[in-house]
């Protein structure tokens, strides 16, 4: 049976006929997840000056659909859903003998309430900061820097250098008056993600950046959980600080026992460096089980860090994880919630590398005057 889908929206006056085109691009995305060829956007109100529902239907009549489906892009279940629209499908069925079905109201959906929620989390405000990521999401355009956004593709940059810059400068404008070191760490996220909304979830132990310097002076010792994390890191200058970064995921004693035990990799491999861990850095930016190993081995009195950056990605388990970090007695820097992975982690391991490079420098100039 030959089906065509009328779109139904309330409709604005023709005096802001943009707020009606937000349901004509709505269409041309459901067409393509909806698979129908025939598709028509209809509107409520008179003074929009576009398609009515009647018109919709006859139109698709005319061309051949013997079945019409009325979507209405509606919230709840108003006057117009109880009354007026079904008692003008009952008139055009009565017109046209043709068979008209009207699709339930968006109502409240899940769906819908992520949405609302990802609205909400472009506008918060990271505690103490005064950090307010705005322009996180434009949905006219589908784009999550488009209020700085004015680089076109007529203007499309190539340049390394001014790539750089202006990423800087977009970064600058949407953390706003945040403090050092704070600034920097948040920063150097967002610029690896291009995600601002992490600076919201993104929580900095007040101790995390002088731990990092009893590393990069005493400890010397990076442990990663995954070789990704271990890839990322800025080898020059980890280099210049003279560490040593470990990660036995692919040792094959690793490999072997977390087979026999039915454990992650990730997991075994922590344990086996626990001898490594006392007084350096951890770093867990994949695996929320490493993660829980690590916490396991602090509670226990095993090991004790001297920073954890604890940024596992996942449904299952790495929001729990970095809950139970929070709550150990030791220094960390970690993103809430399912979101984080490897490219955060590392990161923030660059960033503090760069600012306690920075600081030597400083004093270095300092000592020099």
């Amino acid at each position: 049976m030959d089906t065509g889908l009328v779109l139904l929206g309330h409709g604005s006056r023709a005096a802001v006929d943009e707020a009606n085109q937000v349901l004509l691009r709505l269409a041309e995305m459901v067409r393509g997840k909806a698979g129908f060829a025939r598709l028509e956007t209809a509107f409520m109100n008179p003074k929009a000056r576009r398609q009515s529902l009647a018109e919709a239907v006859e139109k698709m009549i005319r061309e051949g659909a013997e079945r019409i489906i009325v979507a209405p892009v509606f919230l709840s279940n108003g006057l117009h859903m109880q009354q007026d629209i079904p008692a003008e499908i009952t008139r055009l069925k009565q017109k046209y003998q043709v068979e008209i079905r009207l699709a339930a109201h968006l109502g409240a959906d899940p769906r819908i309430a992520e949405v609302i929620a990802d609205r909400i989390r472009s506008e918060l405000i990271v505690p103490g900061s005064g950090l307010r990521v705005t322009g996180f999401y434009d949905s006219e355009l589908g784009t999550r820097d488009s209020q700085l956004d004015d680089v076109g593709e007529v203007n499309f940059l190539t340049a390394p250098q001014a790539i750089e810059a202006r990423s800087r400068m977009i970064i600058e404008q949407l953390i706003g008056d945040l403090t050092f070191p704070e600034r920097e760490i948040l920063g150097r996220i967002i610029h690896a993600t291009g995600d601002p909304a992490l600076a919201s979830c993104t929580e900095i132990h007040p101790e995390a950046v002088r731990a990092a310097g009893q590393v990069f002076t005493g400890g010397k010792k990076i442990i990663a959980d995954v070789q990704m994390v271990k890839a990322g890191i800025n080898s020059r200058q980890a280099e210049q600080l003279g560490l040593e970064i470990y990660c036995a995921v692919d040792d094959p004693e690793v490999v072997e026992k977390a087979r026999e035990k039915e454990l992650t990799r990730a997991m075994v491999a922590l344990k086996a460096l626990a001898g490594l861990i006392p007084g350096n850095l951890v770093v867990v930016g994949n695996a929320p089980t490493a993660l829980r190993e690590l916490i396991r081995l602090t509670e226990s009195g095993e090991v004790r860090p001297a920073l954890v950056v604890g940024t596992p990605v996942g449904f299952v388990g790495a929001a729990q994880a970095k809950k139970a970090l929070t709550r150990l007695d030791v220094p960390y820097i970690t993103v809430h919630g399912a979101r984080g992975g490897s490219a955060v982690a590392v990161s923030i391991v660059n960033a503090l590398m760069e600012l306690h490079l920075r600081q030597d420098q400083d004093q270095d100039r300092g000592r020099g005057e």
